[in-house]
């Protein structure tokens, strides 16, 4: 690695280099072309500025809002999942796990799928603790299937969507 504003290939920009005042650039500023270093500030804001704008832009992400899972809180859980008239598929899940990341797209997925047969949601583990532990969540994601209020399915860490969908096949009316 070189120096201190050595960064990894996978992140924003390559490599940077500091400022520095005795080195006297080329120019205005010493950036090589055909190199990915740069010496002057305004070259390392620009890349900056330039990777902020392409993290903000949705045309480029895959997101869907049309087929997202309903969030759900201990306080709506009630009328939302138990006092449901069809089945409900419930992923308990926490912000800060990478599984539970990954799964979201899978999620999804079944949302669009089971639409209108079965009810999709999300319950935040670590915000509705009490729920946590009255349905005994050891390990995020895991997903519980209710039927006419009772936990009838246990899915615990990542499916993909046919395995899901092969064992709520019971329960689809």
């Amino acid at each position: 690695m070189k120096g201190a504003g050595f960064f990894r290939e996978s992140t924003v920009f390559r490599a940077v280099r500091f400022y520095d005042p005795h080195r006297k650039p080329a120019g205005h500023c010493a950036r090589r072309s055909g190199s990915n270093s740069y010496t002057c500030a305004r070259h390392v804001a620009q890349a900056v500025h330039k990777s902020l704008v392409m993290l903000n832009k949705t045309e480029n992400m895959n997101t869907r809002q049309d087929a997202l899972p309903v969030a759900v809180a201990a306080v709506n859980f009630t009328a939302e999942v138990l006092e449901s008239k069809q089945p409900v598929l419930v992923e308990f899940w926490a912000p800060w796990s990478r599984s539970c990341q990954v799964f979201d797209a899978v999620l999804a997925e079944l949302a669009d799928t089971l639409a209108g047969s079965v009810k999709v949601t999300k319950v935040n583990a670590d915000d509705n603790l009490e729920l946590s532990l009255w349905y005994d969540i050891q390990s995020v994601p895991t997903l519980l299937c209710f039927v006419e209020g009772n936990a009838r399915l246990r899915i615990v860490g990542t499916a993909t969507k046919e395995a899901i969908l092969a064992k709520l096949e019971p329960f689809i009316q």
